[in-house]
């Protein structure tokens, strides 16, 4: 995601599903990814972000569950790290053996600091949305917990 293997100006549209910015620890990386995308859209491309809306994400956090998958127990504990602004999710296999324990970590960025980031890859923001659980897309301020961004580059 920091070095798309494709030249300049490749493809005509980008497509980022599942929240791809702010898995990396610093900032100057997950903006790296967004400059990488812009890198790569032709003159008038189009830029399609999904990520996660952060209030309704934060309040609508379950923050432990257990689950059964393939016969083994699996715990899960989610809380948010207001002071690193990171949403983390702690998950442990318990197989009977020693338990595998793996940490999901992403930066929350608000709606504004994505805004500012497309802004400063050097794309136009378009729209921003929200997508619900069954694919609907609406105007944004229902509460949904993702948005949809659609930003495009510069046609000179």
């Amino acid at each position: 995601m920091l070095h798309l293997p494709f030249r300049g100006g490749s493809f005509d549209s980008v497509v980022s599903f599942f929240t791809s910015i702010g898995y990396f620890e610093s900032d100057a990386e997950n903006e790296r990814v967004l400059l990488e995308m812009a890198r790569v859209l032709a003159p008038g491309g189009r830029l399609v972000l999904e990520t996660l809306n952060p209030a309704p994400t934060i309040a609508g956090l379950v923050s432990e569950e257990e689950k059964r998958i393939a016969g083994h127990r699996v715990r899960m504990r989610r809380w948010y790290d207001s002071r690193r602004r990171r949403l983390n999710k702690e998950i442990v296999f318990k197989t009977g053996g020693a338990d595998r324990t793996y940490l999901e970590t992403v930066r929350v960025y608000e709606p504004a600091e994505l805004f500012g980031l497309i802004e400063g890859a050097g794309l136009s923001l378009t729209s921003c949305d929200e997508a619900t659980d069954d694919g609907t897309i609406r105007p944004q301020g229902e509460g949904s917990p993702r948005l949809m961004l659609f930003a495009e580059r510069a046609r000179h």
